[in-house]
């Protein structure tokens, strides 16, 4: 990590991030990034978790100030005055000037928190498909983004559907988009599933990252494509690294076992390898070849530009998040959704030819340092604190 301070960013802010929960996820992990390099900005950064999570000893470890401040009150959509309580008194004692709330019963709680504090801003983050939200959840949101001095959200995609689904100003919902720490991607060592699941080294390995709840991800159209592949290369193997439930999410086992079990059908399961839940998620990514990634609802989707930064060639499904983040293919290379014959030839193509993927990987590499180093997401977030403090 660089510690060195920025002398463009000399002005101090003190910032508390409100999240519910540290599960392994896209928003946790690129959380977790922005505490370990904030500081580097003349950003002071507090974090309040109110659930825990798998990722608890990573964040105690980052540089930011890490709270646990569990909620008391169930259900969970009820406000905890004790936890309004603890907020408001942790604001005050470490002269917090923005608070950032993830989750919409986070804000909810900031908003209460900050009662009668006018120099604290509330800032709302978003980063779930509201289509994906309980319609209570919906409700809480058209809320708190009138209620915010500022909105957040990770996409245009998603801020042009913040608008239509909350009603708000458009004025009132910046653009920022994720940053990843290379230093945390990057700097991995390769992971032992190759000797776990014995496959060779000299094997091409292929593989998607993400969890089988909620409805989010398809990877059961990237099983689909690799029907053929894998009859035409048999020692081409594919992992798929990601959980069915979390504190939050009830298990899903249907979908995660519908995606096995058309596997064995097929009789490609000695080749295609679920790997459930795992913490050494950028360890498998490293000893992957080239990276798949197909959604139905994704709001970002950090594992493709993580897997870019690792300079392998990025497969994923023309999403309008994807082709936002991709610049419309240049950083990956996009397939129409539903196509799965000519996913299937792409992923064909990747397996057969090295200098290809090498190729395409270089191309994506640089694209993805360019425009997602988390430098680039911590200056255009300290844009929006700043201007927001100045009333901007």
């Amino acid at each position: 990590m660089n510690d060195k301070i920025d002398p463009k960013e000399d002005e101090k802010l003190n910032v508390l991030h409100i999240i519910r929960s540290i599960d392994i996820g896209g928003i946790e992990t690129q959380l977790l990034d922005f505490c370990n390099n904030a500081h580097r900005f003349n950003i002071n950064t507090h974090v309040i978790c109110t659930g825990g999570g798998e990722l608890e000893d990573e964040f105690r470890n980052s540089a930011a100030k890490f709270n646990m401040f569990s909620k008391i009150s169930r259900p969970y959509d009820l406000i905890d005055p004790f936890l309004v309580f603890k907020i408001r008194k942790y604001i005050k004692q470490n002269e917090i000037q923005i608070v950032h709330a993830h989750f919409a019963d986070e804000g909810l709680h900031t908003l209460a928190a900050i009662i009668g504090l006018k120099k604290v801003k509330f800032i709302q983050g978003l980063a779930v498909d509201f289509r994906l939200n309980r319609k209570i959840d919906n409700r809480k949101f058209r809320f708190l983004c009138k209620k915010a001095a500022k909105n957040i959200a990770l996409t245009e995609v998603l801020r042009k559907q913040t608008i239509e689904f909350t009603s708000v100003g458009s004025e009132k919902v910046k653009v920022v988009h994720n940053g990843i720490d290379p230093a945390r991607v990057v700097l991995m060592k390769p992971s032992e599933f190759r000797e776990e699941l014995e496959i060779n080294s000299d094997m091409i390995v292929g593989g998607m990252i993400g969890n089988f709840y909620n409805q989010v991800r398809n990877q059961l159209e990237v099983c689909k494509a690799l029907v053929d592949v894998i009859k035409m290369n048999e020692n081409f193997h594919f992992v798929f690294a990601g959980g069915d439930k979390n504190q939050w999410v009830k298990s899903e086992k249907s979908y995660f076992q519908e995606c096995v079990e058309y596997c064995k059908n097929m009789g490609i399961d000695k080749n295609v390898h679920f790997l459930g839940l795992r913490k050494d998620i950028h360890h498998i990514m490293k000893a992957m070849d080239f990276y798949v990634h197909s959604t139905n609802y994704d709001t970002f989707g950090i594992a493709p530009i993580e897997a870019a930064m690792n300079k392998l060639p990025v497969i994923a499904n023309d999403h309008p998040v994807f082709i936002e983040t991709s610049h419309t293919g240049v950083g990956m290379l996009l397939y129409k959704t539903g196509d799965i014959k000519k996913l299937s030839k792409i992923i064909n193509q990747f397996v057969k030819n090295e200098n290809y993927r090498k190729s395409m990987g270089e191309k994506h590499h640089k694209h993805a340092v360019e425009h997602f180093h988390i430098d680039s997401q911590i200056r255009r977030m300290k844009n929006v604190y700043t201007k927001t403090l100045e009333g901007k």
